[in-house]
C-alpha cells in the first residue's frame, strides 16, 4: 500500500511535517560553521516574540536544511540586526513561525564602498551582483556604457529576480543589510547621480588616459593623515562592459576627477573585475576607517550617500 514499506509499517518520511503520529526528533542547536546561514523573516505586528519566516524561504528551511520544530535559526529583516529564534509548529505549508529567543545588535563596521556596474549580459550581471552584495556594497548602480551588450531598461520582472537574489546572497554570507539596486542609468547621466563620490575606474595601465594606481598601492599603502581623518565614505568602484571603456568614457572619467585603477597584468572579464577591485577596495577603506577611528577613539562614520535615482 502507498506510504507502507514492505514489511506492512507506515513510512514516517511521508508524514507531513508536524504530523503528531510522527516519532519525536532531537532539535538542532544550530548547523556547522559550513552551513550556517541566516533567513529572512518580519517580526508579527501584534506579538513582538514571533516571527514569521520568509515564504520564499520556507522550502530552503524545512526540504533543504530538513530543520523542524524546536531547532534553532538565525533570521534577519534588513533592519542591521539578527534573531536568535527557535522554529515553532508550522501551522500551514506555506506558513511557518519562529519563537524568539534573542536580538543581537549588529557590530559596527566601516563604510561600504558602492559597485557602479555598467550592464553586461544577464548571467554575467547577475554573477556579478551575486558577488558584490557576499563581499559587501552599500549598493550597486547600474548604467549603459557605450559598450554594453544590453542597452534597454531592466523589467520589473528581472529586478525582481536581482533583487531576490541579493536577499539570498545577504542572509548566505551573514550579512544584515541588504544592498540598494539603482538605475540602470544612461551614461550621460552617471555624472550627476555620482556627485559627491569618489570613483575608482578600473582600467589597464597600457590604455590609460591619466595616472594610473596599482591595485597593491590601493590595498597595502595607507590612507594620508587628511584623508584619514575625513572618514571617506563615498568611494565607489566604476567597472565596465564587455569590451571596456571607449577612449571618450575614460576621457570623461579623468576630467571628473576620477582615479583610474589597474587591477593587474591580466584581462579580466567584467564580472571578475569587479569582485576583485570590490575585495580591495573594501580591504583599503577597512584599513583607513580603523585607522581614523581608533585615533579619534570614536565609532566609524555613517554609510555613503545614495545615488539619485532616475
Amino acid at each position: 500500500m502507498r506510504g507502507e514499506s514492505r514489511s506492512g509499517s507506515r513510512d514516517r518520511s511521508r508524514d507531513a511535517p508536524g504530523d503528531a503520529s510522527a516519532p519525536p526528533r532531537r532539535p538542532r542547536e544550530r548547523a556547522d560553521a559550513c552551513g550556517r546561514r541566516r533567513y529572512w523573516a518580519a517580526l508579527d505586528e501584534h506579538d513582538p516574540t514571533l516571527l514569521w519566516i520568509d515564504p520564499a524561504e520556507i522550502h530552503h528551511v524545512r526540504d533543504v536544511m530538513r530543520l523542524g520544530p524546536g531547532d534553532r535559526i538565525e533570521l534577519l529583516d534588513g533592519s542591521g540586526r539578527w534573531f536568535e529564534s527557535v522554529l515553532d509548529r508550522p501551522m500551514r505549508s506555506d506558513r511557518l513561525r519562529a519563537r524568539l529567543v534573542q536580538i543581537h545588535a549588529a557590530s559596527p563596521e566601516p563604510p561600504l564602498p558602492w559597485l557602479i556596474q555598467a550592464l553586461i549580459r544577464p548571467a554575467r550581471l547577475e554573477a556579478v551582483i551575486d558577488g558584490a552584495t557576499q563581499i559587501g556594497v552599500h549598493g550597486i548602480l547600474l548604467f549603459v556604457a557605450a559598450r554594453s551588450a544590453l542597452k534597454d531598461t531592466i523589467d520589473d520582472k528581472r529586478r525582481e529576480r536581482l533583487e531576490r537574489l541579493m536577499r539570498v546572497a545577504t542572509a548566505q554570507s551573514l550579512g544584515l543589510h541588504l544592498p540598494a539596486l539603482r538605475g540602470p542609468l544612461a551614461g550621460a547621466e552617471l555624472g550627476r547621480a555620482t556627485a559627491g563620490f569618489r570613483l575608482w575606474v578600473a582600467h589597464g595601465p597600457a590604455r590609460a588616459a591619466g595616472p594610473c594606481a596599482e591595485i597593491g598601492d590601493l590595498w597595502s599603502a595607507p590612507l594620508p593623515a587628511a584623508e584619514r581623518g575625513e572618514a571617506r565614505a563615498e568611494d565607489a568602484l566604476v567597472i565596465g562592459p564587455e569590451g571596456g571603456f571607449t577612449e571618450e568614457e575614460i576621457a570623461g572619467f579623468v576630467a571628473g576627477g576620477a582615479r583610474l585603477l589597474d587591477l593587474g597584468p591580466r584581462r579580466l572579464r567584467a564580472e571578475t573585475a569587479a569582485l576583485v577591485g570590490l575585495a580591495h577596495l573594501g580591504a583599503r577603506l577597512r584599513a583607513g576607517i580603523a585607522a581614523a577611528s581608533i585615533a579619534a577613539g570614536g565609532a566609524v562614520g555613517a554609510g555613503p550617500p545614495v545615488p539619485d535615482a532616475v
